[in-house]
């Protein structure tokens, strides 16, 4: 009597050894500060990055490759942490560019004939504001009217972007939850190191007792 045919999801599918070999996932390469670096844009701070990896390695002092795989992930996940956050602060200054701009081109002063003589009055005032030049920050408060002009951009910005920065608040968020799993497994696995060697050495002195 022949036997009754697996559903396709549990039959087991047999490759041919090259194929299976081709198949297989490569292994990380050995957790060093030039292959961790490998991870990072051309355009990032490795030297800070390096100083990140190296005060996590200080204080957590891994030993062996798992815990060093682990080590420099966590160290991964807080760097792209930093990256979000850095982020979070890019979008925030765009936003508040571009809302201070849709301001300034609402007031009278932007359709001034006088005001424009030399060039964009706009530009050159965004220019100046955002550089932090007494006139730049006087001409804006005078063609705004605001009483509090930092704080009434940032909100107005925060209202226009509000998806955006919720979604990488929730990404920074992931990160810090992955970097303290990643932690929490760290110590879980030298406890229960510890807890193994005390055992080999009462069962040791038990034995020679």
């Amino acid at each position: 009597m022949s036997e009754p045919e697996l559903p396709l999801a549990r039959q087991r599918v047999r490759l041919p050894a090259s194929a299976a070999a081709s198949a297989s996932a490569p292994a990380p390469p050995a957790a060093t500060t030039r292959n961790a670096r490998g991870y990072l844009s051309s355009r990032e701070d490795v030297s800070g990055f390096d100083a990140l990896r190296e005060a996590i390695h200080l204080e957590l002092v891994p030993s062996g490759t798992i815990e060093l795989m682990w080590v420099d992930n966590i160290s991964a996940l807080e760097w792209e942490a930093h990256r979000l956050r850095c982020a979070k602060k890019a979008a925030l200054d765009l936003g508040v560019r571009r809302v201070l701009e849709t301001e300034l081109r609402k007031s009278p002063e932007a359709s001034a004939p006088a005001r424009n003589f030399f060039g964009d009055w706009v530009a050159s005032t965004l220019q100046s504001y955002f550089a932090g030049e007494p006139e730049g920050i006087q001409a804006v408060q005078q063609a705004l009217g605001w009483q509090d002009v930092e704080a009434d951009l940032i909100g107005r910005a925060y209202l226009e972007i509000l998806g955006p920065m919720a979604s990488l608040e929730r990404l920074v968020l992931a990160c810090e939850a992955r970097r303290d799993g990643m932690l929490s497994n760290l110590y879980a696995r030298r406890d229960l190191l510890e807890r193994q060697r005390r055992l080999r050495l009462a069962h040791t002195e038990t034995a020679t007792g």
